[in-house]
C-alpha cells in the first residue's frame, strides 16, 4: 500500500529489479514506470509500444546471446515491464500474447494497471481479466493507484 499512486509504480520497479536484472520495458510506459527502471540499476531494452513482434525480436536477440555466451537464462532475474491500459497513448496491452511470450522465454511480468482497475473487464477489474487472465498467474506483479477510477488515494501492489 502506498500513499501516492505513481509511486507505487515507481516503488515497484525498483523493489523487485535490481543491479545485473534484465528489464524488456514497453517504449510507451508512463513516467512513473519510468523512473522505477532507471531507479533499479536493472539492464533494460526497450521494444516499439505494443508490437509484440518487436519485443518477440528483442527476446530472441536476448536468447542469442545468451546462447553465445554460454550464459543460463535462469541466472538472472527477467521481467516484461508493461501499461494494461496505456496513460500515454489510451491502447490496451495485448496482455494474452505477452504473456505467451513471457512464458516461452522465463520471463516474469510487471503490470501497471492503474487505468485499467476500475475501467476494464466485465466487473471492473483491470486489463487482466479483460483480456481473460488471471493476477499471480499470468502476471506475477501487478501495480495501480486508487487515484483514477476508485477516485481515492495511493497505490497498491499485488
Amino acid at each position: 500500500l502506498y500513499s501516492d499512486g505513481a509511486s507505487a509504480a515507481t516503488s515497484t520497479v525498483a523493489a523487485f529489479a535490481k543491479r545485473g536484472d534484465l528489464l524488456i520495458v514497453d517504449e510507451g510506459v508512463s513516467e512513473s514506470l519510468l523512473v522505477g527502471v532507471t531507479l533499479s540499476r536493472a539492464n533494460v531494452r526497450y521494444f516499439r509500444h505494443n508490437d509484440v513482434k518487436d519485443l518477440r525480436r528483442v527476446l530472441e536477440k536476448v536468447a542469442a546471446q545468451d546462447a553465445a555466451l554460454a550464459r543460463n537464462p535462469t541466472d538472472q532475474r527477467r521481467f516484461l515491464v508493461v501499461e494494461g491500459l496505456y496513460r500515454n497513448w489510451g491502447t490496451i496491452a495485448p496482455l494474452r500474447e505477452i504473456c505467451k511470450l513471457k512464458e516461452e522465454f522465463c520471463y516474469r511480468l510487471i503490470l501497471d494497471d492503474s487505468h485499467g482497475i476500475g475501467t476494464l473487464g466485465k466487473h471492473g477489474r483491470g486489463s487482466l481479466e479483460h483480456a481473460g487472465l488471471k493476477p499471480m498467474i499470468h502476471a506475477e506483479i501487478v501495480t495501480f493507484s486508487l487515484e483514477n477510477a476508485l477516485g481515492s488515494v495511493g497505490g497498491m501492489t499485488v
